[in-house]
């Protein structure tokens, strides 16, 4: 499987949404970051996306990959 990552004008292919800048919770509901970016395969399909965290004043910036959910 190949991945690509997806350029600002592109979108996963339905019934997947634009997940780019929503807001990522972690399991007790509290802000950990932002979608960044979103990786789909050959057919369009969403496989990943990548939540960005940010320490203080920006410094520490972290990324995450997640896999989606079957």
């Amino acid at each position: 499987m190949n991945l690509i990552r997806l350029e600002h004008h592109q979108h996963p292919r339905p019934p997947h949404q634009e997940l780019r800048q929503k807001t990522v919770f972690d399991s007790g509901s509290r802000n950990t970051g932002q979608v960044a970016n979103l990786y789909v395969d050959d057919d369009w399909d969403l496989q990943f996306m990548d939540a960005v965290t940010s320490g203080f004043l920006g410094f520490g910036k972290k990324h995450w990959l997640w896999a989606r959910s079957p």
